[in-house]
């Protein structure tokens, strides 16, 4: 998503810039929300975008200076904290310990599906599944109703409906896809809105 600044200005007596920086105004967060606030909160929300440019600055120049994937490296073995470097790269440890302050920092949107995917255990996990696991899962469950794939209906429109693409059909087609295909891949869990996982 490109990052965009939303820059409010006032040429007015303090009392009138007070009154302004109380008023109320709509503008689109970090992740394509629209969103109402005050001036000072689109102040925040562009000092917040200027802090994530920097870090992904710091990321990319990473992988113009470690090579691409830097990050995807063995994992280090780790017991009850402590890090163990036998028979380990020096360069491995040093991604490691980079990896783990960057992360803290925040990773760059464009980069997070695949560190996130990686550093998760996730990509290790899915390898050991066939490619067309999800084609074939989201297959086995069209036409299918359970309680869990209505309740998933009832609360698709409901689902983020300021956000331009999860107000999409497309945008819900997709997620509801996932929710179903989850739904029947770990029948345990099945399906349960994010309000409720707090309470139950």
């Amino acid at each position: 998503m490109p990052a965009t600044t939303h820059t409010i200005r006032y040429n007015t007596g303090k009392k009138s810039l007070f009154n302004a920086r109380l008023m109320s105004v709509k503008f689109e967060d970090l992740y394509g929300f629209m969103v109402e606030g005050n001036v000072d909160d689109v102040n925040v929300l562009n000092e917040v975008r200027e802090r994530i440019r920097e870090h992904g600055r710091v990321w990319w120049a990473l992988e113009a200076n470690k090579g691409a994937n830097w990050y995807l490296q063995p994992k280090i073995s780790s017991n009850e904290g402590v890090i163990s470097v036998t028979s380990l790269k020096l360069s491995v440890l040093t991604n490691t310990i980079t990896l783990r302050r960057l992360i803290r920092k925040g990773v760059p949107p464009v980069l997070r599906p695949k560190v996130w995917l990686s550093v998760s255990g996730a990509a290790k996990k899915r390898s050991t599944v066939p490619e067309t696991y999800y084609d074939e899962l989201i297959r086995a469950t069209e036409g299918k109703t359970t309680p869990a794939t209505r309740q998933i209906d009832h609360d698709l429109p409901r689902t983020f409906p300021c956000h331009p693409w999860l107000n999409s059909e497309e945008g819900q087609a997709s997620l509801r896809r996932v929710l179903v295909g989850y739904s029947f891949r770990d029948s345990e869990v099945g399906y349960c809105q994010a309000r409720q996982e707090f309470f139950v």
